[in-house]
């Protein structure tokens, strides 16, 4: 699941109990104007329609049920699965479903945690990016 998707943060602390646990550490710090998303309503950047919920996530990254991605640097937290023939499947919050051919050939060979995104421009990682937390939305 994406990491900005059904979370949770320091305040939820004060106001459910037992206390969920503080999931907003998936986020990138600089990423203050984004929160989890902890109700549908409140997806709005990026938009439903372009908001992604689940990925298949890539099993030398699988440790906590979160799809990670930090949103302001050239770094992969989290990688994407390839087992769809240099792809991934994803779901979006408006309840569509997409087929991503990585435009990237470092996509698919990725296998551990952060990760460098590919130099000048990581052009999967940007999707992956706006599809999670995107400014211009």
């Amino acid at each position: 699941m994406n990491g900005r998707m059904g979370g949770a943060d320091p305040q939820d602390g004060s106001l459910y109990k037992p206390a969920p646990i503080d999931t907003s550490w998936v986020q990138d710090p600089r990423a203050k104007e984004f929160p989890p998303n902890k109700k549908t309503l409140d997806i709005k950047r990026p938009p439903p329609a372009r908001a992604n919920v689940f990925v298949h996530e890539h099993p030398k990254t699988i440790e906590d049920g979160y799809f990670a991605v930090k949103g302001f640097q050239n770094i992969w937290q989290n990688i994407p699965a390839s087992t769809h023939g240099n792809g991934d499947t994803l779901s979006f919050a408006d309840g569509h479903v997409e087929y991503w051919r990585w435009l990237e050939p470092e996509t698919a060979k990725r296998k551990t945690w952060d990760e460098p995104g590919k130099k000048p421009v990581d052009r999967d990682l940007i999707r992956f990016q706006k599809a999670t937390s995107d400014p211009d939305s």
